[in-house]
């Protein structure tokens, strides 16, 4: 054997130990706490991941599938709300029309036919050619038609201009006789018992114990009229009326001589059928309407001076100048530059009263139509008058 060789001998101890057991531990060994796969441990993770996250999904598109329901179950209730208001709002019309006549008219209603009234009224007496010497001629038609002869009171510096007011001041006549026979009484038409009982049961009802209100008395008045004009006697009443007052209007025309040839037939067969009729619906409609109405009748003019028209009041009037037969625009460039105070004429006549509204409770009646009045413009007055005009508005 080679001397450089050196065996190491094998000792025994007497202990069975294995060759193996000194040896030193390798790659190959195992730690018991370790997973034996790491990659099926990480995908076995994954997978635990996988299902909390499926899981977390599922709870939250139940919780969405829930919620959905939820706004479908308010979103139908919220809809069968809306159909029980719709249904209540027909129920509460229906209600509301029930317990309004529907007979009630606006007050844009009345104003439009009483312009329609009015304007076919204005357009008949327009009709008529010139009456020969008119001033004379008018205050004996009104003596001998036995017309209240007040209504000819005007300032006595305007009689020689009477002649150029002839269709206003014709107009102002018949609608007072209008207004006295068709717009005044509780009942056009009716027969003066009849509209005696009726004036003295209205008049009695508002003395009843206990006390009624004004609405009560005012829906009284209403069904009383309504109910006495619904009979077929008052339609034909009404016809009578017409034609008896078309009479007595051409009774006073009849005493005028005309400039031309003027066939009264066809015109008071219109003033019989279509213009007294007008009026007649209009008066009926006011005094049906549980509202009250009032003509402002009562102002009464003192003529012993001018009646002074400022520029400011052409926003509470209707003015007509007596001269230009013309109503006045208060935008008109001729008032431009005048000033509120400034006057622009003097009361001729009063053509149309105005019309309101009352307003139970309250001072605050309402204004249907506008006073119409007639003047003789600032400018063609004498100068006489003028300086009296001038006076007086420097006093104001």
């Amino acid at each position: 054997m080679d001397g450089n060789i050196v065996s190491n001998p094998i000792v025994y101890d007497g202990q069975n130990h294995s060759l193996a057991g000194n040896v030193p531990a390798t790659t190959s060994s195992r730690d018991p706490n370790r997973d034996e796969f790491p990659v099926q441990s990480a995908l076995k993770k994954l997978k635990l991941n996988a299902n909390g996250i499926h899981e977390g999904v599922n709870s939250v598109g139940q919780y969405i599938s829930q919620q959905a329901s939820r706004i479908e179950q308010i979103e139908q209730q919220l809809k069968d709300a809306h159909q029980r208001i719709q249904k209540l709002e027909v129920e509460l019309q229906t209600q509301i029309l029930r317990t309004m006549p529907d007979y009630q008219i606006t007050d844009a209603t009345i104003s439009e036919n009483f312009l329609v009234a009015r304007d076919s009224l204005c357009e008949w007496v327009e009709g008529f050619p010139d009456i020969k010497s008119f001033t004379e001629a008018l205050y004996d038609a009104v003596h001998r038609g036995g017309i209240d002869e007040n209504l000819l009171t005007f300032p006595r510096e305007f009689q020689l201009e009477l002649n150029h007011a002839q269709t206003e001041i014709l107009t102002m006549i018949i609608f007072n006789i209008v207004r006295e026979h068709i717009l005044e009484p509780l009942v056009f038409a009716a027969p003066p018992a009849d509209q005696e009982l009726l004036e003295h049961l209205y008049d009695m009802i508002s003395m009843l114990e206990p006390k009624k209100d004004t609405k009560s008395i005012n829906l009284w008045r209403s069904d009383t009229v309504r109910a006495y004009t619904a009979t077929q006697v008052y339609k034909d009443k009404i016809i009578q009326c017409c034609s008896g007052l078309a009479d007595h209007l051409r009774g006073f025309f009849s005493y005028f001589s005309y400039e031309e040839t003027v066939d009264l037939d066809p015109k008071f067969a219109r003033l019989e059928q279509q213009v007294l009729p007008q009026i007649a619906a209009l008066a009926l409609r006011l005094k049906c309407s549980p509202e009250q109405y009032w003509w402002g009748w009562d102002r009464d003019f003192d003529w012993t001076q001018p009646i002074i028209v400022y520029k400011s009041y052409l926003s509470h009037l209707i003015i007509m100048d007596a001269h230009t037969h013309h109503t006045l625009n208060p935008q008109a460039a001729r008032f431009a530059n005048i000033q509120d105070d400034a006057p622009i004429g003097v009361v001729l006549l009063r053509l149309y009263p105005p019309l309101f509204r009352s307003v139970p409770g309250t001072q605050n009646d309402i204004l249907i139509q506008k006073e119409v009045v007639v003047i003789q413009g600032y400018e063609s007055l004498p100068p006489n008058l003028k300086a009296e005009v001038d006076s007086l508005a420097t006093k104001g």
